[in-house]
């Protein structure tokens, strides 16, 4: 587990060596209130003993991130079983090299030496892919079989794009967000086939439309009971680095606003994944800043005066692990969010098109 990620709702607690019993009783106390009263919290004490030997509570996502930096507690960690079981797993044979090299042993080996991607074929509870974006081609064979919903937020339906027929589909262009959805659980071209789509329409990239759409997700997830396993992908911004965006102060109050509907998605233990841009050799219009090596796109932006400790910044890399000269990613020392590097350089995708349930095509970028 990272520092400041937590991977489940139920944690185990240890307390310091030699800690007081009036300490241990506040610190159970400070325990019992994050989790939501003492009925959430067991205490494991050994006879004759007056301080717990640790605790075990379900607790928020914010609850974990103030607990863990009590002095008072030792280990704070994911009550999860030691010994893991590798349950079962499907081979997909001969696939696209950006998948193949996921599931590739450790060690200096040629990546051409595996042709295969394995992946769990079974999964003791439903996984869900919540896809923020303009609309997918489900149609698309890469999509056959699969599970997708598709949610629709308020302006959507107001601006009627609700409509899935196939006839009006045809008149839109969904290509990039057909493109990641494909990368997300196409059963060719995806890496998490075991996942469920959930297609969450937004109109367009206005600020009206942006702000909705995180809150639907968050309702949606609430109001179907998929907290703490649900994941929210977001692979769309601008070019602007956060550190020199010059915003008014009506647009920053709007920032605020979507920030809000981000920590109530943390709060629901639901990572969020955003793409972390393109544009690290692109000139800026902004003296002195002339050059960008380390930069923010917008989404990122969202989140990056506040910590939240389920968001990540994905930047992309070959198949051989090496930066992309073009992918932004954050510096290391941001203590704001995380930055990993996934395959994104010359892989295939399924991209729609009116006259073939097949096409695709050859693409590079975080998005991906």
């Amino acid at each position: 587990m990272q520092d400041g990620f937590p991977l489940s709702s139920e944690f185990i607690i240890y307390p310091v060596d030699r800690i007081s019993e009036n300490a241990s009783k506040n610190l159970e106390f400070l325990i019992s209130k994050v989790a939501g009263g003492p009925r959430q919290v067991y205490a494991s004490k050994r006879s004759g003993r007056k301080v717990p030997e640790y605790w075990v509570a379900s607790l928020p996502g914010a609850g974990y991130d103030l607990l863990r930096k009590n002095p008072l507690i030792d280990i704070i960690t994911p009550n999860e079983e030691l010994f893991e079981d590798f349950g079962d797993y499907a081979t997909q044979e001969w696939s696209p090299m950006e998948l193949s090299v996921l599931s590739q042993p450790p060690g200096p080996e040629s990546i051409t030496s595996y042709d295969n991607y394995i992946y769990p074929s079974n999964l003791q509870r439903d996984i869900f892919i919540y896809h923020a974006e303009r609309g997918i081609d489900p149609y698309h064979n890469d999509f056959r079989g699969r599970h997708i919903e598709f949610v629709y937020t308020g302006r959507a339906r107001f601006t009627g794009e609700d409509d899935e027929t196939e006839a009006f589909r045809s008149k839109r262009s969904f290509g990039h967000s057909t493109c990641t959805a494909s990368k997300a659980i196409g059963n060719e071209y995806g890496s998490a086939k075991y996942a469920r789509l959930v297609v969450v329409k937004m109109p367009d990239l206005t600020a009206g439309a942006i702000g909705e759409v995180f809150s639907t997700i968050a309702d949606h997830i609430r109001d179907n009971g998929r907290e703490g396993r649900s994941i929210v992908t977001v692979s769309w911004g601008c070019d602007i680095p956060a550190s020199i965006l010059r915003l008014d102060i009506i647009h920053r109050k709007i920032i605020r606003k979507v920030q809000t509907h981000l920590e109530e998605l943390s709060n629901q233990r639901t990572w969020m994944v955003f793409s972390a841009g393109n544009s690290a050799e692109k000139r800026l219009p902004y003296p002195p800043f002339t050059r960008r090596s380390v930069i923010d796109t917008q989404p990122a932006y969202y989140v990056h005066e506040r910590a939240l400790p389920w968001a990540l910044t994905v930047s992309m890399c070959d198949n051989y692990g090496e930066r992309h000269r073009k992918s932004q990613a954050r510096p290391s020392t941001d203590i704001h969010q995380q930055n990993i590097y996934a395959p994104g350089v010359w892989v295939t995708c399924a991209w729609p098109d009116p006259d073939s349930k097949t096409k695709t095509v050859v693409n590079t970028g975080t998005s991906l």
